[in-house]
C-alpha cells in the first residue's frame, strides 16, 4: 500500500475503545474508528437493533462470532458522544456544547432514533446552555437541535431570540441569514410553515 502524499490529509488508524471488548467498529471517512458494543447500541437505538439482526450483513457477521466493521459518514465527534451516552460512559461525554455541536448530535440522534436514550442528557445540556445569553451564530443550530431533541422550552427560548435578533425584520427573511446560522440545510429540516411564524408572547424559559 502506497503512503499518502504530503498534500493529502493525514489518516489515523487509531481506535477509540468506547468498549474494549466491543464487537463492532465504526469507521469514518477521515480514518477515525470507534469500537463499540452492538448490544449497548441495540438497547438504545431501534435502527442499530435492526442493523445487527441476522438478516442484515452486519448482523450475520456478528452471529458467526466475527467482528463487524461498519462505515459511517456521520459527524465523528457527534457519533462518539452518542456512543458514549449509549454505553453509559458519562465521564467521557462533553459537559458543554456549542450550537453547532449540539445540532450535529441532534441530527444523528434523530437518524438513529435514540431520543429516549439521550433525553436526560439533552435536557441537562440545554438547561445549562440556556442559562447564559445565546450567541447569534448559535440561534439557527440550537433551533434545529431543540426541535429534533423534543425540547419545547428550549425551542421557545431560541425562537424568541430569533425574533429579537431580527431587529424588526420579517422572520422569513432572517432564515436566509448566514449570521444567524440558519442556512439552507437547517431550513430544509425545519417543519413547513415554521418560517414566518410569530414567536412573541412566550413564557420565560428555564427560569
Amino acid at each position: 500500500m502506497e503512503e499518502s502524499s504530503s498534500a493529502e490529509p493525514p489518516v489515523t488508524n487509531s481506535i477509540e475503545e468506547i468498549d474494549p471488548d466491543g464487537d463492532v467498529v465504526f469507521q469514518f471517512p477521515d480514518g477515525s474508528k470507534i469500537q463499540v458494543s452492538s448490544k449497548a447500541l441495540s438497547l438504545g437505538s431501534p435502527v442499530f437493533k435492526t442493523m445487527f439482526r441476522p438478516n442484515f450483513a452486519e448482523g450475520s457477521k456478528l452471529q458467526q462470532g466475527k467482528p463487524c466493521q461498519v462505515e459511517l459518514d456521520d459527524d465523528v465527534i457527534a457519533m462518539t458522544t452518542l456512543c458514549n451516552i449509549l454505553h453509559h460512559r458519562n465521564k467521557n461525554v462533553p459537559g458543554a456544547h456549542s450550537g453547532s455541536s449540539l445540532m450535529q448530535l441532534a441530527i444523528i440522534t434523530d437518524k438513529y432514533d435514540c431520543l429516549e436514550a439521550i433525553s436526560h442528557y439533552s435536557h441537562l445540556t440545554f438547561t445549562n446552555l440556556l442559562k447564559s445569553k445565546i450567541l447569534v451564530n448559535d440561534i439557527g443550530p440550537l433551533l434545529l437541535a431543540a426541535l429534533l431533541l423534543d425540547e419545547p422550552i428550549a425551542f421557545q427560548r431560541t425562537s424568541r431570540e430569533l425574533v429579537y435578533a431580527s431587529g424588526g425584520i420579517d422572520v422569513s427573511e432572517m432564515f436566509g441569514s448566514e449570521l444567524l446560522g440558519v442556512d439552507d440545510t437547517i431550513k430544509a429540516l425545519l417543519p413547513e410553515g415554521l418560517i414566518g411564524t410569530n414567536f412573541l408572547g412566550l413564557k420565560e424559559p428555564y427560569s
